[in-house]
């Protein structure tokens, strides 16, 4: 199965979604999957243009996107976008699907440079404690969904993301990282704060140790 038969659903990425301040804004979310986070958009008075290769995809986002695109990322932007003015350019779990990222940065770049946009980007983390301790014991094994999803054709670190994002002269606002402690399922019966306590002082500790997603916000110099 390709990265093109798969329909991904989930609740949304609310930690791309807090960064978004300015209300309402027209966004344009690459990879946008069945409009998840498209639809909580909505519902805080943003409108929301969706870009996606999945044909089954386009049919769920079109629900809560102002228009949907079927376009394969990897060629870069498609031109029915190129003249709209977005406040914000999502791009939530995409690049770890591109090959050749090269030409949708550079779109990306152009786009938000001429609009003054804030460009969101959330990755997985290669060097996540558990997928790491895979690693460490000779496990490279695919799955259906998560790090090791069998549809990415590449991985990041915060080093190597940071390392990509600044060769094609984007400055690094801020960056973040997202993902449950050791011993969640213990930790969580304490309560959330016990879990939010546990999460602040381990990303302090080593944040690409313990960050499961690496979340980036980024502007054009």
């Amino acid at each position: 199965m390709q990265v093109s038969d798969k329909t991904y659903t989930n609740g949304g990425n609310l930690g791309i979604i807090k960064l978004i301040k300015k209300s309402p804004s027209l966004i344009l979310d690459l990879g946008c999957g069945a409009g998840d986070n498209a639809r909580l958009l909505k519902q805080s008075g943003h409108t929301v243009d969706g870009i996606t290769i999945s044909l089954d995809e386009i049919g769920l986002a079109a629900k809560y996107c102002r228009h949907t695109y079927n376009f394969n990322l990897e060629s870069g932007l498609p031109s029915e976008v190129k003249e709209n003015e977005y406040s914000y350019i999502l791009c939530s779990h995409v690049l770890e699907h591109i090959a050749f990222p090269e030409k949708l940065l550079a779109d990306i770049y152009t786009l938000a440079k001429k609009n003054k946009a804030t460009i969101l980007i959330a990755l997985p983390n290669i060097m996540y404690y558990k997928t790491r301790t895979k690693l460490l014991f000779g496990k490279f094994e695919y799955t259906n969904d998560g790090i090791m999803d069998y549809t990415h054709l590449r991985w990041y670190t915060i080093k190597s993301a940071k390392h990509l994002f600044e060769s094609y002269n984007f400055n690094i606002k801020s960056s973040t990282v997202n993902g449950l402690p050791p011993l969640y399922s213990l930790i969580r019966r304490i309560g959330l704060k016990a879990i939010n306590f546990t999460n602040n002082f381990l990303y302090l500790l080593s944040p690409g140790l313990f960050g499961s997603e690496l979340i980036f916000e980024l502007e054009c110099k």
